[in-house]
């Protein structure tokens, strides 16, 4: 207490406690440190290799352009259930027979040349008695002429094989002369599809 004069005037004096010199002390360091902590950037070349682990990716934040071409490659889904079954397709089997032999195919199939024009095709699986064969004849090789009475190239179902094996005829129409036409059995390549 001080006096003046006779009388009395209170004054307080506030002393600085230790925990007010800290709060200020702490305010200032975050004041002062906080810009140059935000204005700063890490950047690659600042990371030691190695060392930034999953923990430190934010989760869900990587997308495919963050990963190497070779990585997004293998990424790889579970496997799906499996799906219905497909239709039947439209050949059982098929051939394609060239110069008596078979060249083309589906599978397992025989051809056996028993004369000029005459084959017996044999089809693992599949029977005459039961199936029909569609042919048809290889017109870029036949003896088909585009040329007025040119030859031409026929080939027909027969029945000169025993079952199981499908018969094949292919002939051959010439026309001597204006009134007369011959067909006659020639050799010829054939495609065929049993359905």
């Amino acid at each position: 207490m001080t006096q003046t004069r006779g009388t009395a005037t209170p004054t307080t004096r506030i002393r600085p406690t230790t925990l007010t010199l800290a709060l200020a002390a702490g305010a200032l360091l975050l004041s002062a440190g906080g810009g140059a902590v935000a204005g700063t950037m890490v950047t690659g070349a600042q990371i030691k290799d190695n060392t930034v682990a999953s923990a430190d990716v934010r989760n869900k934040s990587l997308r495919t352009k963050d990963l190497a071409p070779a990585t997004v490659t293998q990424l790889k889904g579970r496997t799906g259930a499996p799906g219905a079954p497909g239709r039947p397709g439209v050949a059982r089997a098929y051939a394609y027979v060239h110069d008596t032999e078979v060249t083309k195919q589906s599978g397992g199939i025989t051809v056996a040349h028993e004369g000029t024009g005459f084959y017996c095709v044999t089809v693992p699986g599949v029977s005459s008695a039961d199936r029909v064969a569609m042919l048809s004849l290889n017109f870029s090789t036949s003896a088909s002429q585009p040329v007025t009475n040119g030859s031409q190239a026929m080939v027909e179902t027969s029945d000169s094989c025993v079952a199981p094996a499908f018969g094949v005829v292919t002939l051959r129409r010439t026309f001597p002369d204006a009134d007369t036409t011959e067909l006659a059995p020639y050799d010829q390549d054939f495609n065929i599809v049993i359905p």
